[in-house]
């Protein structure tokens, strides 16, 4: 069978501490037909660390375009002085259909841990890739210069979740409509146009929180709105008429992913690595439940540890939607992410026995 979806990660050795918890999740919950992509820099210690910790992916390295050149100085703040490499994950996000084959292509950062499964009808609408926004509300972080660089107006954020699927064939159309919007002759200096211009906009805001970060996953899905639309399933939280959307449009959708940017850098490794762990153990206990995995043998692993390899597993992982129930308890997590001591582990077992008792019969898995 030819794989449907490949998973697109860029990434770089100064995200070591971080790799080891999002590989261990990808292990747990992306179907293991599907390939992985991992495209690092172009350097010594990225390829030692490739080697080293994603064996089994496939791994790409990727050199920055001459216009990178002039990232650095567009996206330095007075706190952050090079940050010309979250400028290069955004532009290697646009061209990923150089390195991927597939139909459909997932984008996803590894400071995004799964929780739960990435079973095709939490992806797919039949054939249409789910595309899952927020209306944006002032004064919560977000990426309005990025879609206001780019002359239109900025309502909803796209931002909201990961993975973010589209069609592999839109990809290069996108970058040829970025080069349009920016009035440039390539897409890589309609790029570092759009950097310029998302840079002005900050500066000259008035926000407290400068965000000089540019955006793909926005401006792609502000164009697959306008160009692309009927070929997208899209779940946008909050929509009201004004903001165009339809009441089917407005649903929402089975969130897969922890996207920890903030923990990411407040936390120490370890408690960086239990967090994620906190993420992970209502699915393993609902595992438990519908495979005979004992509880003592997941504790004496460790939430992370635990590999299954059977098929009554992989059967259970096809079926159950946990990833609806889980996206409830996110946006929480978030705000409180701390490390979670044993009681807090138990509360989410507990929860997600619950959960599932009341969804599922007894016999559902027998």
């Amino acid at each position: 069978m030819v794989p449907l979806v490949t998973l697109f990660v860029r990434t770089f050795v100064g995200e070591r501490h971080l790799f080891a918890s999002w590989r261990n999740s990808l292990d747990l919950f992306w179907p293991a037909e599907w390939p992985v992509v991992v495209v690092f820099d172009d350097s010594r210690a990225d390829r030692a660390f490739a080697a080293s910790e994603a064996a089994g992916l496939h791994v790409a390295f990727e050199r920055a375009p001459a216009e990178a050149t002039q990232w650095r100085s567009i996206m330095a703040t007075s706190v952050y002085q090079n940050r010309s490499g979250y400028a290069q994950v955004q532009w290697s996000q646009f061209r990923a259909d150089r390195v991927a084959s597939t139909e459909f292509i997932a984008f996803t950062d590894v400071d995004a841990p799964f929780h739960a499964w990435a079973a095709q009808p939490a992806l797919l609408e039949g054939h249409r890739p789910r595309v899952l926004g927020r209306v944006q509300h002032e004064g919560v972080f977000g990426f309005r210069s990025s879609i206001e660089a780019l002359g239109l107006d900025y309502g909803v954020d796209f931002m909201y979740a990961l993975p973010f699927v589209v069609r592999r064939v839109d990809l290069a159309p996108a970058r040829d409509w970025l080069a349009l919007r920016m009035g440039a002759a390539t897409f890589d200096q309609a790029f570092t146009r759009w950097l310029e211009e998302v840079k002005r906009l900050e500066v000259g805001s008035g926000r407290t929180f400068v965000n000089y970060c540019p955006s793909m996953q926005n401006a792609m899905a502000y164009w697959l709105r306008a160009a692309r639309k009927e070929a997208y399933a899209w779940h946008v939280l909050d929509a009201r008429e004004e903001h165009g959307f339809s009441a089917t449009e407005t649903s929402q959708a089975s969130v897969l992913t922890a996207h920890l940017f903030t923990a990411k850098r407040r936390l120490l490794r370890s408690a960086y690595q239990s967090l994620v762990e906190s993420l992970v153990w209502p699915s393993l206990c609902v595992l438990r439940l519908c495979c005979d995995i004992s509880g003592s043998s997941i504790r004496a692993l460790g939430p992370m540890g635990v590999l299954f390899a059977n098929d009554k597993v992989a059967a259970t992982c096809a079926q159950l939607d946990l990833a609806s129930w889980r996206g409830e308890f996110q946006e929480l997590l978030w705000l409180g992410a701390q490390s979670p001591a044993p009681e807090v582990y138990a509360v989410y077992e507990r929860e997600a026995i619950s959960w599932w008792l009341a969804k599922n019969r007894s016999d559902a898995f027998v």
